[in-house]
């Protein structure tokens, strides 16, 4: 004697068959968005590396460099960035650079950059604040946030190199495009 399914688990079986597809690729399709949306620009990365360099005069050993990357400008990464800035300047680094990406590439960023250039103003670093530009400043176009980086006292190297003077030798840095 065979015991017949429920009308539940008929309906189940039913609804699995149907959108198991579904199910499968959108729910990790979801995740994902909530990850890259909601959790990962709130993380703030610190990590110290210590690099050693063929050549460097022995003045400069122990000379910090603090990085900053991917910004990626939206409201959130907005309320969060003077704590960003204080983090840095806790640390005491002799020069900050950042590493592009200030904004999405899309939508409009213009009056949220000039709130970010006055955050910026609030970095301290002895040999000053350095900036290259990413793939999505270059695809939003890149002048209003060279006038942002301007404006915050931030130093724009496109396709250039500049040579700091420190009182144990130079130390030149490159700044290129994406």
């Amino acid at each position: 004697m065979t015991k017949s399914a429920s009308p539940f688990s008929r309906r189940l079986r039913l609804f699995w068959k149907r959108h198991h597809a579904s199910l499968c690729f959108g729910i990790p399709a979801v995740l994902a968005l909530i990850w890259m949306s909601a959790i990962e620009p709130r993380l703030l990365a610190v990590r110290d590396y210590e690099v050693a360099l063929p050549g460097l005069p022995p003045g400069l050993d122990g000379f910090t460099i603090a990085v900053l990357s991917d910004i990626h400008l939206k409201a959130g990464t907005l309320r969060r960035f003077p704590g960003w800035v204080e983090t840095v300047n806790r640390r005491r680094p002799d020069l900050v650079v950042m590493l592009g990406d200030f904004v999405n590439g899309y939508g409009d960023n213009d009056p949220a950059l000039s709130e970010l250039s006055d955050d910026m103003r609030n970095f301290h670093a002895s040999y000053g604040v350095f900036a290259v530009l990413g793939n999505h400043d270059l695809m939003r176009g890149s002048g209003p946030v060279a006038e942002a980086l301007a404006a915050g006292n931030v130093r724009l190297l496109r396709e250039e190199a500049v040579a700091l003077p420190t009182p144990h030798g130079e130390l030149n840095l490159i700044g290129l495009d994406y």
